[in-house]
């Protein structure tokens, strides 16, 4: 003789949510009711509390599945733009709502080592990919701050040789740049910049920003260009003269040449841009030179 079926609780909203976060992708009704053990006759009550949880915001619905919103699905429909420091494909999500979530997260793309046919994307494909934790972060940390680290950041500095040929050399750093998947490049003064043997200027500081005014082709990447900088009591800290000179702000400079000239003499610069500490072992160092 066959034992009577129990009937099973509805499960609450807090238990559903915590089940659909512990999935590894999107899940809809019929696998919550598997996993709850709930009966056809629970369904529309169980598609309810869904509906529900959803106005909250507390899940995301999509082509009835359902899944923790600002999360990517296991399995996400992406748009390759870019690659990393280490030539690797980089993905968006095709549907991602910013003004809800914030920045589309960004998806590191992994190549097979021996792909078929038509299985390498590159920039400007739309892809299918099935989602992974890379595990390299920290959770506690990154949820304790509300986002995700590898969320926000993609590539932060690319370390090139420099050749100090002068200000055209600054277009090649920028192609380089672009080539790898950068937006922007700065350019500050005398980039790329060398002096004559007595130390005079060849070409003003500004020289190599106005290269990017000049070009006659096409670069993508954008030159940010950051001119002369001092100390500003003021402000405690380093701001641009063009800001800060014309309201009168007091300037303490913090130019390489004067340093330089300054620990030779075996004078200590200002505290507020060199500690005593470190001017007095450069100034052992540079006895002599």
């Amino acid at each position: 003789m066959k034992r009577p079926h129990s009937k099973s609780p509805l499960p609450s909203k807090d238990d559903l949510v915590a089940f659909i976060g512990q999935q590894p992708g999107k899940v809809g009704t019929r696998e919550i009711a598997r996993a709850f053990d709930l009966r056809n006759a629970d369904r529309a009550a169980l598609k309810t509390m869904l509906r529900e949880l959803a106005d909250e915001g507390r899940v995301e619905q999509r082509r009835k599945k359902l899944h923790h919103p600002g999360t990517l699905p296991h399995v996400v429909v992406a748009d390759v733009t870019a690659r990393d420091r280490d030539g690797e494909l980089i993905a968006v999500p095709t549907e991602w709502d910013e003004a809800e979530h914030g920045p589309a997260p960004k998806i590191r793309i992994r190549i097979p080592r021996r792909p078929r046919p038509n299985e390498v994307a590159g920039i400007g494909d739309r892809v299918l990919l099935r989602v992974e934790d890379s595990g390299d972060k920290d959770e506690a940390v990154w949820k304790k701050a509300g986002y995700d680290l590898t969320d926000q950041l993609l590539l932060l500095g690319l370390d090139i040789k420099m050749f100090y040929a002068g200000p055209k050399e600054a277009i090649m750093h920028g192609i380089y740049r672009q080539n790898f998947g950068f937006t922007d490049i700065v350019i500050g003064r005398k980039h790329a910049d060398a002096p004559y043997d007595d130390g005079s200027d060849i070409w003003d500081g500004l020289a190599a920003q106005r290269k990017f005014d000049e070009l006659k082709g096409e670069l993508l990447i954008k030159p940010v260009k950051v001119g002369f900088a001092a100390f500003y009591e003021e402000l405690g800290r380093v701001g641009l003269v063009d800001e800060y000179g014309p309201k009168g702000y007091k300037q303490v400079s913090i130019s390489g040449r004067e340093l330089r000239e300054k620990l030779r003499a075996g004078q200590l610069p200002d505290p507020r841009i060199m500690r005593p500490e470190t001017a007095r072992i450069l100034i052992e160092r540079m006895k002599g030179k």
